[in-house]
């Protein structure tokens, strides 16, 4: 029980999340480069870090460690919202290019 005790702080340090959207967006940068999977959640989690952050800095919601869902759904929302929206504008990227090379 002490194992999932300390996997619930981690997941609500805001700190954890930073550290782990960057490492995924370095990760899909340099490494994958195909912008459907990684990139959405390592932006997500990003904006989750910044949401916990403001959340705990202003005592609006005061996480404890029996709340390790509440960051795993809103991460899960971010996701498929930064999915969409970067589907979204290399779609309107891709038709505004008249290059007959582009498939």
């Amino acid at each position: 029980m002490d194992q999932f005790s300390d996997i619930s702080l981690l997941i609500i340090n805001s700190n954890f999340w930073f550290i782990l959207g960057i490492i995924l967006i370095i990760i899909e940068v340099f490494f994958i480069g195909s912008m459907v999977f990684i990139l959405p959640v390592g932006l997500a989690s990003i904006l989750n870090g910044i949401v916990l952050l403001i959340l705990n800095t202003l005592n609006i919601l005061k996480l404890e460690k029996t709340h390790w869902f509440i960051p795993m759904i809103s991460l899960s929302l971010f996701s498929f919202i930064f999915l969409f929206l970067i589907q979204y504008f290399l779609k309107n990227n891709k038709t505004k290019n008249k290059d007959i090379n582009e498939y």
